[in-house]
């Protein structure tokens, strides 16, 4: 009788293990992902690139042109919501005015008076959108986006 519920409990933790492994690899997105195009055949997502740059008293590695795959129409805010969800990274977010708040528990004021900026193919997203917050930044196929934790001196530069 023991040989049976250990030999069940076995085939049991065999069957989990098996049916994670499976949503975990389906999970990844890899046949989901375009050949290279910037937008998959379909027309409902594009590549964009993420890149993260913590402040170096955070002692955290940066991130640099993490490829990801987001629906078209996809702003600033959505893409780094989804990426921080689908990587577990905590992303703290303003709910009213649609701006980043914090980054892997990096708030803005956390280092003296820091703030996360954004960065559009290489450009302050203020020249992008007179709004300026994420929300209001819908990202294009191959667009680069990089968030950089800013810390002004106290002459405000």
């Amino acid at each position: 009788m023991l040989r049976k519920s250990r030999l069940y409990r076995i085939v049991t933790l065999m069957l989990v293990v098996v049916m994670i492994s499976a949503v975990i690899s389906g999970c990844t997105g890899e046949k989901a992902k375009p050949k290279d195009a910037g937008s998959d055949e379909s027309g409902k997502t594009m590549n964009i690139y993420i890149s993260i740059d913590y402040p170096d008293e955070a002692n955290l590695p940066d991130l640099i042109n993490q490829k990801f795959v987001f629906e078209k129409g996809s702003t600033a805010l959505d893409s780094i919501q989804l990426y921080g969800t689908v990587v577990g990274l905590p992303i703290l977010v303003e709910t009213t005015g649609g701006d980043l708040v914090g980054i892997n528990n990096i708030k803005n004021g956390d280092y003296g008076n820091g703030h996360w900026d954004l960065f559009v193919n290489g450009k302050p997203a203020k020249e992008k959108n007179v709004l300026a917050t994420p929300s209001h930044i819908t990202l294009e196929p191959e667009d680069s986006i990089r968030w950089v934790y800013t810390v002004e001196n106290s002459d405000g530069e």
